[in-house]
């Protein structure tokens, strides 16, 4: 019944895709065939690449689209890379915060590698509540600013943003907070993918990068040839760096 349904629903799309290409086709075969009826040279060599050019247009403009997502994910890396990090070399607090998918093993090894102890169970749920709940209003503020939920309706996408981090937290004690996935302060759009660790160190009066990374992703936009597409995609050819190895890095020696 699944695969029932899987069809019902991909068929139409996969006709759409297969007429887009078609409709191609037909048109490049209908100059490559003028071409070869041309008695001139000039004139044949010229159908006949307008009539290849249009039959692998469609392949074509794929190619190029990926040459730019490539372009574009490479200008990210740069830009991620040339952040301001500090070192945790005497600096390291005697506190964390996890916010996010972070397992118990993963806590564990967090107090394992640096001695660090958690804050008591309701004070730790407030920071990382408090702490999610800002940077989702710090995206929507610099995507959204100024947006509303319709002409009619004029009340603002966005949660009111506070001055900053600090207030929120209203932290007595430096902080080391390991945030993970749509909790990061680095995000490109509301679609998640791959994956994104940060590491910042959070202090009563400031708030500075540790660390961030996040897996190389390609810009892949919905069209008529992949209609379920969400916008991106993770690069299968690049390296990926697990959890575990983000905070051993981090912590190690620190």
């Amino acid at each position: 019944m699944d695969n029932l349904a899987f069809w019902i629903l991909v068929f139409p799309l996969l006709l759409v895709a297969v007429l887009y290409y078609l409709g191609f086709l037909s048109v490049g075969l209908g100059f490559v065939a003028t071409a070869f009826k041309s008695r001139g040279i000039v004139g044949k060599t010229i159908l006949l690449t307008i009539g290849l050019g249009i039959i692998s247009f469609p392949f074509l403009a794929i190619k190029f689209q990926h040459f730019k997502a490539d372009r574009k994910a490479d200008q990210r890396q740069e830009q991620l890379a040339k952040l301001e990090r500090i070192s945790l070399t005497g600096r390291m607090p005697r506190k964390f915060v996890t916010v996010g998918r972070y397992h118990q093993s993963h806590i564990d090894l967090i107090k394992k590698e640096s001695r660090m102890v958690q804050f008591p169970q309701v004070e730790n749920d407030r920071l990382a509540k408090a702490y999610r709940q800002y940077r989702r209003a710090e995206f929507c503020h610099s995507h959204s600013a100024g947006k509303t939920l319709s002409r009619k309706i004029n009340i603002p996408i966005c949660r009111d943003l506070p001055d900053s981090i600090h207030a929120v937290l209203n932290l007595k004690e430096p902080v080391l907070i390991f945030a993970e996935g749509s909790n990061t302060s680095f995000l490109r759009s509301n679609t998640h993918v791959g994956k994104k660790y940060e590491l910042r160190l959070i202090t009563p009066t400031d708030d500075q990068l540790v660390d961030y990374y996040e897996d190389r992703t390609l810009e892949r936009p919905a069209g008529i040839t992949t209609p379920f597409s969400s916008g991106y995609a993770r690069d299968p050819d690049a390296s990926e760096l697990h959890i575990i190895d983000f905070i051993k890095r981090n912590l190690d020696g620190a």
